[in-house]
């Protein structure tokens, strides 16, 4: 099992990051309109390709990353839903990806309840590579 993130976009802006992501929060209906668009970016950008026989249809993508880990993501109208096996910098390369496609955009840590932005989320990893560094340690 891999760590989840979110991509999503939030018409009002936070107002510093990370944030605290609402006990209540959904994502709004139809907050993306064209996954096209966001499939084409994907692919032709980053690499993905369909994850099966079905992953067209069901707009499921899979980035196998440089790191010889994967990224299994599945577009949706209200958010773009991240499977992480792989580095967590790739999740900032595709979140990165999309941003030209959204200025809005932001990226989601449900286990946490966060909302990140560029910068906090690289900050985040940073400090959890560090924090996980320290306890592999002698």
């Amino acid at each position: 099992m891999g760590y989840d993130f979110l991509l999503t976009r939030l018409p009002n802006a936070v107002d510093h990051f990370p944030g605290e992501l609402p006990v209540d929060f959904h994502p709004s209906p139809a907050t993306f309109s064209d996954l096209k668009a966001i499939r084409d970016a994907l692919v032709l950008q980053k690499g993905y390709r369909a994850n099966g026989p079905q992953g067209e249809h069901e707009h499921e993508y899979l980035w196998e990353t440089p790191d010889g880990g994967g990224l299994y993501v599945r577009l949706s109208g209200e958010c773009v839903y991240v499977d992480t096996h792989a580095g967590w910098q790739f999740v900032l390369e595709t979140y990165q990806c999309l941003k030209a496609l959204y200025s809005d955009l932001v990226l989601i840590d449900p286990q946490r309840m966060t909302i990140h932005d560029e910068n906090s989320y690289s900050t985040f990893v940073s400090e959890s590579y560090a924090a996980l560094d320290r306890t592999r340690s002698p």
